[in-house]
């Protein structure tokens, strides 16, 4: 075919296609800017969140439009979204350049943000083609100021004053920088003068405001914000700042009708103030009415749902507060502070896994965030795993040195493994907590324990003084006292604590001590005779009996304290200490034979006491070595009582070291079920799980032991032990370290020693290797 002949179609064709982009162009054109105006016209009746989305599908259309990106940063921020806020912004100013406005403005939100770099970024990209530009000067001197380069900041800003000595926001930036630097004299002078230059600018008149508020002048800080709000009415950051005043300083009312005003203009970050401020001033129902509403807003929502839900427990309502953060995380599973409620929720219902589930999913969704590291450590204590608890807490002080409910827990947890040092730190560190009571309570101890008594005496006398009916004010002031042989006050503060707490044991035992160093042992022993005769059970008396019978052994009536501890016994044969304390007493006295005979007679002729006979058998024979008899012992006593968890204890331990372990499990975990806040009991079950190589299960058995015997130095080797097997190699570097310093002639030591010699070689082969 000749080209004179060839069909037309192609260049047909090419104008077809051309045509149908051109259309296509001009229809995404046209379609970005109906919902640009779409957006504008939502904006304008500050339906935020119907803006945002309009303008998102704007930018669907047309990417590109660095003006329709700069409103919907606009729109997030007034929606109260600054972080999407800021995205927008950037997205907008890295696609206009040009335009120093929008990068000032952008420029300005990332130093709100915390990027005082990208910050300067942008007022340098304005001053490389506007030298003289007040503004970009003023961003720049603010980011240096922001990354602590005063003297670069200050220079910044004396040169934006000279290029432009009227200007009020930069004489405003330059005596906000002299106050940071202590300088009070200059910066009341020059935000002054930023008033006088630029009157009818707020932001001269909020700076001075500011600086009244921080200097403590709050009268003239009113006046500043009054006149802002006289010039311009509805400006919100006068509005709030007026409220937050009026609330500082007592006015509740006058705050109230600022709070509702700034609500009135319809934004939803105002009317959040308004439930938020209902919500501190206990005045639940009301802050639930105000935040409800907003409970759907796509971009506040979680922050209304978090408003009700506290709401509600403050009312008690906690199932409904619980169900409000459910409905949160269903839809954001990664809202921390949503987690941090649920999860402080249910520590309180006890529901300890839970918990602790919520509180690292909260750590997961913000590891940024100190308190998630708080509520964790706690749920972790409220579990019982101190050894987990600690390097929480530690992270939450990490990020937030000022942290003091976290530095609280880390001085009880020090003091609580005798480390009283590391608890006097901590305490000190923590004396800013706002519970002054808790704060001064942890500091009296720590101070005690590190041998300060007269500083204790001190820290706690205010105490005393401003808490004199609370129990646990008294408890440590009676332990100073006793500790500086000042019996006299320590039997007072000992009483005052029985008067609110009857049933107390702890201050019981402190009396007794107080009246036996005393002297005064008579009315020790009578008072424990008529404690026994009220008990309303057989294993309240026998806790009087064994602390009977402690007072006996300090008075050197041995033969009283052998009948007092098998009285103990006959009323509660659970009684562990009783059991210990009386094969003790036997040992010491060369009695160990005596007391084998005795106590088959009484095995033999009462069936009611022969489960405590078989245990008390199997005691002195253990003690004598005889292991096969004690296991027989053992066994009957469990024939004669299933319940008879001192023999289950004991026996659980001789099939440990037998390697009967699968006999060992149940029965060593009936005794810890049955008296869970027994150190020894805990110390069996662990063993048990160590010999079984289930190190994970072993270690959390011996932190249990180890916490409550902080001074043991046998718990502490265990625990090393098991940490080092379960590959937790800093507890357990920690734990045995521990168990070196507190048992220096223990059998174990050399082991001890060892095994965490081969942790410290282990640790640097795989440092070496990570090299």
């Amino acid at each position: 075919m000749s080209p004179a002949h060839r069909p037309t179609w192609r260049p047909v064709a090419l104008f077809v296609l051309l045509a149908a982009s051109a259309a296509a162009c001009e229809s995404a054109e046209s379609r970005a800017q109906k919902y640009v105006a779409s957006g504008d016209a939502y904006e304008a009746r500050r339906q935020y969140a119907e803006a945002i989305i309009e303008y998102r599908n704007a930018i669907k259309s047309q990417p590109s439009r660095g003006d329709v990106h700069l409103k919907l940063g606009r729109a997030y921020l007034r929606a109260g979204d600054p972080a999407s806020a800021l995205q927008s912004m950037i997205r907008a100013a890295d696609l206009q350049t040009t335009n120093s406005a929008v990068q000032i403005e952008t420029g300005s939100m990332q130093l709100l943000a915390g990027d005082a770099i990208g910050a300067q970024s942008r007022a340098d990209i304005v001053l490389k083609r506007e030298p003289r530009h007040i503004q970009a000067h003023v961003l720049l001197g603010n980011a240096q100021a922001a990354m602590r380069r005063m003297d670069d900041a200050r220079a910044t800003l004396e040169r934006a004053v000279r290029l432009d000595p009227s200007s009020g926001d930069a004489l405003s930036a330059l005596g906000s920088l002299y106050l940071m630097q202590g300088d009070r004299r200059r910066a009341e002078v020059t935000l002054q003068r930023a008033v006088k230059e630029a009157p009818s600018r707020d932001n001269a008149r909020l700076a001075l405001a500011n600086y009244y508020w921080m200097t403590g002048d709050r009268d003239s800080a009113e006046r500043e914000l009054r006149h802002v709000l006289d010039a311009a009415p509805r400006n919100s950051i006068a509005q709030f700042a007026l409220a937050r005043l009026y609330e500082q300083t007592g006015r509740p009312s006058e705050a109230e009708t600022q709070f509702k005003a700034l609500a009135g203009q319809g934004g939803t970050t105002a009317r959040l103030a308004l439930a938020d401020y209902y919500l501190r001033h206990r005045r639940a129902a009301e802050a639930i009415a105000a935040a409800e509403p907003l409970r759907s807003d796509p971009v506040r929502g979680a922050d209304a749902s978090l408003i009700v839900a506290r709401a509600h427990v403050e009312e008690g309502a906690r199932a409904e507060a619980g169900s409000v953060l459910d409905a949160v995380i269903k839809r954001d599973s990664r809202n921390a502070e949503v987690r941090l409620l649920k999860a402080r929720l249910l520590l309180d219902a006890n529901d300890l896994e839970g918990g602790l589930k919520h509180a690292k999913a909260a750590v997961k969704a913000a590891p940024g965030l100190p308190e998630a590291h708080y509520v964790l450590g706690l749920a972790h204590l409220r579990a019982g795993r101190a050894a987990e608890a600690e390097p929480a807490f530690t992270s939450a002080v990490k990020i937030d040195a000022s942290h003091a409910g976290a530095e609280l827990e880390l001085s009880r947890i020090a003091l609580a493994r005798g480390d009283a040092r590391g608890a006097l730190q901590a305490a000190r560190r923590a004396e800013r907590h706002p519970d002054r009571k808790a704060a001064g309570v942890q500091l009296a101890l720590s101070l005690a324990a590190a041998g300060q008594t007269s500083q204790a005496r001190d820290t706690i006398a205010p105490l005393v003084r401003a808490y004199p009916e609370d129990p646990v004010v008294q408890f440590q002031l009676a332990r100073i006292a006793l500790a500086q042989r000042d019996f006299t006050t320590a039997r007072a503060a000992f009483e005052r604590v029985l008067q609110t707490q009857p049933s107390s044991m702890e201050a019981l035992e402190g009396i007794v001590a107080a009246e036996a160093a005393a002297g005064k042992t008579d009315a020790a022993a009578a008072r424990l005779a008529e404690r026994t005769e009220s008990a309303r059970s057989g294993a309240e008396a026998a806790q009087y009996r064994v602390l009977a019978a402690r007072l006996e052994i300090a008075r050197n009536r041995p033969d009283e304290a052998v009948t007092a501890l098998k009285n103990a016994i006959a009323r509660d044969s659970r009684h562990i200490d009783a059991y210990m304390i009386l094969g003790q007493l036997y040992a010491s006295r060369g009695q160990l034979e005596a007391a084998e005979q005795e106590f088959r007679r009484l095995a033999a002729e009462r069936p009611d006491a022969a489960a405590s006979a078989h245990t008390m058998l199997g005691i002195v024979q253990q003690m004598q070595g005889r292991t096969a008899e004690a296991t027989g012992e053992y066994v009957a006593a469990l024939e004669a009582d299933s319940n008879a968890v001192v023999a289950a204890n004991n026996l659980a331990w001789i099939y440990a070291e037998e390697g009967r372990l699968d006999e060992a499990l149940p029965l060593a975990q009936r005794a810890a079920a049955r008296m869970p806040t027994r150190p020894e009991v805990q110390d069996t079950l662990g063993w048990v799980y160590y010999r079984k190589e289930l190190p994970m299960h072993a270690a959390l058995a011996f932190e249990k032991s180890a916490e409550l015997a902080p001074q043991n130095p046998t718990y502490a080797y265990h625990l090393g032990l098991a940490c080092a097997k379960a590959e937790r190699s800093a507890d357990a570097r920690r734990a045995l370290n521990k168990a070196i310093a507190l048992g220096r002639t223990a059998p174990w030591i050399g082991d001890a020693r060892r095994a965490l010699g081969g942790i410290e070689t282990e640790t640097r082969q795989k440092e070496k290797g990570g090299r």
